[in-house]
């Protein structure tokens, strides 16, 4: 494994709590530490989440992955762990007592639950903004059963992490995949399903939905032994369903991939050189306020802020 680079402290120590500078190199982003031999270390594994964000924003990922910093909690977070609950637990009963009228009981269950949740609390939602929050899971539910019949579904395991230990490089990193739910075909070939509470990427979208189906395919290989022989994404807030069959070249695609980040995170904790990439999805990340290249808008008050491009 390549040896870990050290970090370059940009200015007067500051306790635990490392602070972002920046160097003259416009976008490299150096951290502070109270520790002079600190080591960027890359990460252990990775997954189909990291392996997308390193891709659309490396300093994104290097906060996330690397530095390991909390992500705050959020309505549509809640709302979107309270449908997957809901499928989990409905999925797990005999499939006569699969009807919308038991999923609706337990969502009623699951949602008293999330309400006592400390994170859940953290959020401070006054009843009409929780009740937005049920709502929203409520309307998830209801496309979930516009798509499938869960009657006829047989799972064989539902929300599992697969760790492929060793799997993706020969340098250290690990790969690691969490399956919504996972059953058998009529062929005994296996089918990978996965929710997600969105909706379906665009036709002319430079990726859609490939980059998830291969990592799958990939881990599934490595992990049991078989790719699948399905791979279906039910974008729940649609609804759509998006069904792929994967052949040879999704798994040489996914271990290329796969190779390629590796190697580019190796290079930038090696140089320190995690750079911003500004986009418009900078307004919504939880971590905009500590990247450089997003500032506030020029002539707003009300804390509306843009990323420089």
């Amino acid at each position: 494994m390549r040896r870990p680079a050290k970090v370059r402290p940009s200015g007067p120590q500051s306790g635990l709590s490392p602070e972002i500078g920046l160097n003259p190199i416009y976008a490299e982003v150096v951290v502070s530490s109270p520790i002079d031999e600190a080591i960027l270390r890359p990460p252990r594994s990775l997954s189909s989440t990291s392996l997308a964000a390193f891709q659309s924003c490396a300093l994104a990922f290097r906060f996330a992955t690397i530095d390991q910093l909390p992500k705050p909690p959020s309505a549509d977070g809640a709302g979107n762990h309270l449908v997957r609950l809901v499928l989990q637990r409905l999925l797990a009963l005999a499939s006569a007592e699969r009807t919308p009228a038991r999923a609706d009981r337990l969502m009623t269950q699951a949602r008293v639950e999330m309400e006592r949740a400390p994170r859940f609390l953290a959020l401070g939602l006054g009843a009409e903004e929780t009740l937005m929050v049920a709502n929203r899971a409520g309307r998830l539910l209801s496309n979930y059963f516009r798509l499938e019949n869960p009657q006829t579904v047989e799972p064989i395991g539902l929300n599992l992490t697969l760790n492929a230990t060793g799997s993706s490089t020969d340098d250290g990193a690990d790969l690691r995949d969490v399956v919504d739910r996972l059953e058998l075909d009529s062929a005994g070939g296996l089918v990978i399903t996965d929710y997600r509470t969105g909706v379906a990427p665009r036709s002319d979208h430079p990726q859609g939905v490939s980059p998830l189906v291969q990592f799958h395919t990939l881990v599934c290989q490595r992990v049991l032994g078989k790719p699948p022989s399905r791979v279906q994404i039910l974008f729940l807030g649609e609804p759509a369903a998006v069904v792929i069959e994967p052949n040879p070249r999704t798994l040489r695609a996914a271990q290329a991939r796969v190779d390629g980040v590796w190697a580019a995170v190796n290079r930038s904790c090696e140089r320190n050189d995690f750079r911003p990439q500004p986009s418009g999805s900078c307004e919504h990340c939880v971590f905009n306020t500590r990247c450089p290249a997003f500032a506030p808008v020029a002539g707003r008050r009300d804390g509306v802020r843009r990323a420089r491009r």
